[in-house]
């Protein structure tokens, strides 16, 4: 799928295609995997640019081919939660706000074997309770998307469309 500038968010479906060779050992892997997973949850805006790169690339993302301005980004956003798996990080949700009306969720991203463990739901659950005193959190979501946030508690409105004017000089 290719990403509109990766303003939206990224995919967070599980991947259900599994090798009919593999599929009789996904649930031992599966469970070694999750006993050696020592996730920890931070809020953490300095991040190397090679982790960031590592993450967005992983999920083919394109900012990830420009990991100083990535970081650049990431050090200006007011809020970034992070997902770590050990020193790897598996998992990033970024908010702009003006800490009274609104709170924009601008990235969403979690490593595509991580998906389907629960993480972007607690990084979205997480940005939830530290604005919890605006008046609203916003996102821009793909339309395959729209049901995992409607689960974290969002609503898709009627009577809007997100509108974009971008002049990528990168």
């Amino acid at each position: 799928m290719e990403n509109f500038f990766d303003i939206p968010f990224v995919l967070l479906a599980t991947n259900n295609i599994l090798d009919v060779s593999f599929a009789s050992n996904y649930s031992a892997i599966k469970t070694a995997r999750e006993e050696a997973m020592t996730m920890t949850f931070k809020n953490i805006k300095t991040i190397s640019p090679d982790q960031l790169k590592d993450l967005y690339l992983s999920v083919d993302w394109d900012s990830g081919n420009h990991p100083e301005r990535l970081s650049q980004a990431i050090e200006g956003s007011d809020s970034v939660f992070t997902a770590w798996d050990g020193d790897k990080l598996v998992g990033l949700i970024n908010v702009l706000s003006d800490g009274s009306i609104a709170a924009y969720v601008h990235y969403l991203l979690v490593r595509p074997e991580y998906q389907g463990e629960g993480i972007g739901k607690t990084l979205v659950d997480k940005v939830a309770e530290a604005y919890a005193d605006c008046l609203h959190v916003v996102l821009v979501a793909y339309n395959e998307q729209i049901g995992f946030y409607e689960q974290c508690g969002f609503e898709c409105p009627t009577n809007a469309s997100p509108m974009f004017k971008t002049s990528l000089r990168i």
